[in-house]
């Protein structure tokens, strides 16, 4: 078991701060040959050597590695590693308490955090978060303090290769992280040039800009919570949803100031994350209108606004990364979505294309599909995988798994962590999803609540899902959090 759950509460009886004052999401409750990967660069901007991606997938040969780590605080710090080519690995939040990245056949394991144990502070790595190119990976960091009684809590950046360890951010002394296990939420500008910080401190929770090669912090954006946000495409712009306010923050505004480009009182509790257009300033968000959660678009211009429809319940929205839809999802009161929508900019039109109880879900970065975690009938607090074809309608099972305490929490807040993380592979052919996978019963309950108990005497793992469901699912290590490379 690793060691942040002893050091910070248990996610499963958390509601995270950032959702403090919102209704919850989740009551929760015979393969291809080798393939081949690019490599990543080690010096900032270097040349990397690409091969095609590759979905196949094989039984994996676990080979940790470990090599000399200098974690600096001097300035500058070690720079920034850009990948230019292909990356095409999952980062891994380990249950040894350690991150690495690896290939998705379960081959070359690579840590990338400091080493912990004698001569070095007792603790945890955890939650981490990809760079655009795919170079660079941010995680939190919860050790033993050398000079106090508790836990030192920073925000870490490595390459995705392991070595080059800086310390970008130190946490308040007083804060006890965003949430229960959770220390921080960190969201990379689509440049790569800033990131977007949740942090806590004595005094609650603040989200800050900073540069992301030398962790000066660059700009303050909000305090107090709950706080949701979404980077524009072009990286000048934060999308922001504090409370009961709606608002842009500018680049390179401080103190407030960029909040002129737009500010609204957003009446509407029961959306969680705005998000930007894939392509220009467009953004969509919930309001209430006489009474009743609407899911709105504001134009470019920021000045006129196009309702979309309404949302009894609660509502998620995503676009999707061609831009001429929108995935809509609406729920009841019990913080789950009971069904999927898409919406078409092009002529208004809005198509069901799931019907069922579900948490959540993910575009394929190609657009053709979504991954959906839907609640399983079969075992209590687990998870249904499907994948649904767009065009068609089509569902293909994936077959059910007992998420981690931390990914049913990313799950939970699917919206805002998709705006950070991916669990599609670059291809769009794979998933990765963290627990246990779960054999189907014979026969299926014919309520939730005939589910039964989810047998658990599998260790917690990374699992890669085939897409096409034509591949058994395939453990790549031990695991509790995995998230694709953006590339």
């Amino acid at each position: 078991m690793n060691v942040l759950r002893p050091l910070l509460p248990s996610l499963a009886a958390a509601i995270w701060v950032l959702s403090a004052a919102c209704t919850g999401q989740n009551d929760m409750a015979t393969a291809s040959p080798a393939p081949q990967f690019g490599a990543i660069t080690t010096p900032v901007k270097a040349t990397t050597t690409t091969q095609p991606p590759s979905s196949a997938v094989l039984v994996p040969t676990i080979s940790p590695t470990s090599g000399p780590f200098t974690l600096s605080t001097s300035t500058p710090l070690p720079e920034r590693v850009v990948a230019t080519g292909t990356v095409n690995r999952v980062v891994v939040a380990g249950t040894d308490g350690h991150i690495y990245t690896v290939r998705p056949d379960g081959n070359d394991r690579t840590s990338v955090s400091p080493p912990t144990g004698p001569g070095f502070p007792g603790g945890q790595f955890t939650w981490p978060v990809w760079s655009p190119d795919g170079g660079t990976v941010l995680f939190s960091s919860v050790l033993e303090a050398r000079d106090r009684v508790g836990a030192d809590v920073t925000l870490l950046r490595a390459s995705a290769m392991g070595g080059g360890v800086a310390t970008i951010y130190e946490d308040d002394v007083l804060s006890q992280g965003i949430g229960n296990g959770v220390p921080h939420f960190a969201m990379w500008s689509p440049d790569g040039e800033r990131i977007a910080l949740i942090a806590g401190t004595g005094e609650g929770l603040v989200t800050i800009v900073l540069d992301s090669e030398t962790g000066t912090k660059l700009d303050g954006v909000a305090l107090g919570s709950p706080v949701y946000m979404a980077w524009s495409s072009d990286s000048k712009n934060l999308l922001v949803h504090l409370q009961d306010l709606l608002f842009v923050h500018e680049r390179g505004a401080v103190g407030g100031r960029g909040r002129r480009g737009l500010q609204l009182r957003n009446r509407a509790l029961n959306y969680y994350t705005p998000q930007f257009a894939p392509r220009d300033n467009r953004f969509l968000y919930g309001d209430e209108v006489d009474g009743h959660l609407r899911l709105m678009m504001r134009e470019a211009d920021w000045k006129t606004s196009r309702d979309l429809g309404d949302a009894p319940g609660l509502l998620g929205f995503r676009w999707s990364p061609t831009a001429d839809m929108i995935a809509i999802v609406r729920g009841g009161q019990e913080g789950l979505f009971e069904s999927l929508s898409l919406y078409s900019l092009a002529d208004g039109s809005e198509r069901l294309l799931v019907k069922r109880t579900m948490y959540g879900f993910w575009w394929s970065p190609d657009g053709s599909k979504v991954a959906v975690a839907a609640v399983s009938s079969s075992y209590r607090r687990s998870v249904d995988w499907y994948v649904v074809d767009i065009a068609s309608g089509s569902e293909t099972s994936l077959g059910s798994n007992l998420p981690t305490l931390e990914f049913e929490f990313v799950l939970s807040f699917f919206d805002q962590f998709s705006n950070a993380s991916q669990i599609w592979s670059p291809d769009s052919r794979n998933i990765v999803v963290s627990g246990a996978m779960l054999k189907a019963l014979d026969k299926v309950p014919e309520t939730r609540d005939q589910a039964q108990a989810p047998p658990v005497n599998e260790p917690e793992q990374a699992w890669v899902l085939d897409a096409s469901g034509a591949f058994a699912p395939v453990a790549i290590g031990p695991g509790f959090l995995a998230f694709w490379s953006p590339k």
